[in-house]
């Protein structure tokens, strides 16, 4: 908004549907001057991709963005190949990496499988932490996201990994799903993860494991407290931090 001092009232609003835009103009009647202007400009949200690399997370997962070239990898490389879209989750951020090296390490101790295990991605973005489990053998995967995008995009990437028939997608809430789950990730941040405490582990299997991420060293300690006493491991990416949570009967 900007007055001038001798002038009219100018509002400028930005809209992201021109319809929606026009709707506006028109309701405020022709005693107020209303212009829709399309404006196409660069969002910056597709700017990163020239400077995307393929990364690796724990000692076998190999994060490739789908537009880069395949590179060679080791026998024993597990490689995801990702596109996030307009999703969160490149697999570039230390938190999304921990957690695959937690995911990894869980699988080891088991014989280097995650078979037998239903796991729960919330907040799934671009689904890359559900499709890793599946990569490494999980009997299947649900990913919930708030966000409508997130879920065609990890649909998208499950096909990708070919994994799409083991994995289910959706905007739907914790306490609107359906059973428990034997393995939970959270790569959501501090506030998220603190609030949804109460509801994650009504989710959760006896003898879960869940993986709580997304926040840096300094609100671990905050982290911790929402969960009691049932962390019991603690990974740390520089000043990142991930806690595997061992959780209490609700």
């Amino acid at each position: 908004e900007r007055v001038e001092a001798d002038g009219p009232t100018v509002l400028v609003v930005g809209w992201v549907d021109p319809d929606a835009a026009a709707h506006a103009a028109a309701v405020l009647g022709p005693e107020v001057r209303a212009a829709v202007v399309v404006e196409v400009v660069d969002d910056g949200l597709d700017a990163w991709r020239e400077h995307a690399a393929v990364r690796r997370a724990g000692r076998r997962f190999v994060l490739r963005p789908s537009w880069i070239e395949p590179a060679p990898v080791g026998p024993d490389d597990r490689v995801l190949v990702l596109d996030p879209g307009r999703a969160f989750g490149s697999g570039s951020h230390p938190t999304t990496r921990l957690v695959l090296a937690v995911l990894e390490d869980l699988a080891d101790r088991r014989g280097r499988t995650l078979a037998g295990a239903r796991v729960l991605d919330v907040g799934c973005g671009s689904g890359v932490l559900a499709v890793g489990a599946l990569v490494l053998g999980a009997d299947g995967a649900v990913g919930i996201d708030i966000d409508p995008a997130a879920v065609e995009v990890t649909e998208d990437n499950a096909a990708r990994n070919g994994v799409a028939d083991r994995l289910r997608a959706s905007t739907a809430l914790l306490d609107e799903l359906d059973g428990v789950f034997d393995v939970v990730v959270a790569n959501i941040g501090a506030a998220a993860l603190i609030d949804l405490a109460p509801a994650l582990r009504t989710r959760c299997a006896p003898g879960a494991t869940v993986v709580l991420a997304g926040f840096v060293a300094e609100r671990a300690g905050d982290v911790e407290a929402g969960y009691g006493p049932a962390v019991v491991e603690r990974w740390r990416d520089g000043d990142w931090v991930c806690l595997v949570v061992s959780p209490r009967s609700p």
